[in-house]
């Protein structure tokens, strides 16, 4: 999963730094905001492959975001949900390599 792009979004710092705990495993990358400003000016910054609250939600999907989870969420089924996501957009982003 090394090489993808997460972005967390949350007011709460221990639920931001339990999130960057728990998807650590995927060597993503993580972008991280703590308020509206700061997740807006993320997104205008590029593209994320996952998203992690509802504003945020609204916001990716104006964007073209992937996917948003909603909480409260356990840790192994955030990680196995990842982890399918992240290789379900990696194989796609292939195929559409692989036709052009």
């Amino acid at each position: 999963m090394s090489g993808s792009r997460l972005l967390i979004a949350d007011d709460d710092a221990e639920l931001r730094a339990w999130l960057q705990l728990v998807l650590r495993p995927l060597r993503a990358t993580m972008a991280v905001a703590s308020d509206g400003p700061g997740l807006l000016a993320l997104l205008e910054q590029g593209t994320f492959d996952g998203y992690s609250d509802e504003p945020t939600r609204q916001a990716a999907a104006a964007l073209g975001g992937a996917v948003v989870l909603d909480r409260p969420v356990e840790a192994d089924a955030l990680l196995a949900l990842i982890r399918s996501l992240l290789a379900s957009r990696t194989g796609a982003k292939g195929q559409k390599g692989a036709s052009s």
